[in-house]
Formats: structure tokens, sequence, C-alpha cells
């Protein structure tokens, strides 16, 4: 992924936890970002807050990029309440 210049065949480029720079190679690109700190359910993790969210929505539309947002399932396959407040708003 993300090889400099693209390979035959290869239509989008992902990129973890940051916003890319602008696109040079003309390929869509993505980012993909934990709704914590971690990529998978713990307890002990706490998702970011709400604002959080919206900054990074709105810095990855400004940049032109589409936003992947991984909201881990706990084991039953529930969503904690606070994961869905975090994307959805206080008053969900």
């Amino acid at each position: 992924m993300n090889r400099q210049p693209p390979g035959a065949g290869e239509d989008f480029s992902v990129f973890e936890q940051t916003v890319p720079s602008p696109n040079a190679s003309g390929l869509p690109q993505q980012s993909t970002y934990p709704l914590g700190r971690q990529w998978f359910y713990s307890t002990r993790d706490r998702p970011k807050t709400h604002a959080q969210v919206v900054a990074l929505e709105r810095r990855n539309r400004a940049a032109g990029v589409s936003l992947l947002l991984d909201v881990p399932p706990r084991a039953d396959g529930s969503f904690a309440p606070g994961y869905l407040q975090a994307v959805l708003g206080a008053s969900h």
C-alpha cells in the first residue's frame, strides 16, 4: 500500500492515523483511525470525544480524503454507549 509511484492495479491509497498531504498520485485517498487508542475493544480504552471526531472528519474532508473510523464492538457484538456518543453526538 501507498507505494510511490503507484503500481499497476492499485486503485486507492490508505493512510493509518494521519491525514495525507496533497495527493500527487491521482488515486483516491482514505485515512483510517481507531475511535479510541486501540483498534480492538477494551474496557480500558476511552473513545475520542464527539468534538474530536467532528474535527477529524472536517480535516479529512478539507483534504479531499475519505475517513474510515474503527468502532470496535464488544464481545457480544454490541457497541459501548461511549463509542456511539463519540460518533453520533451526545443526544444518542
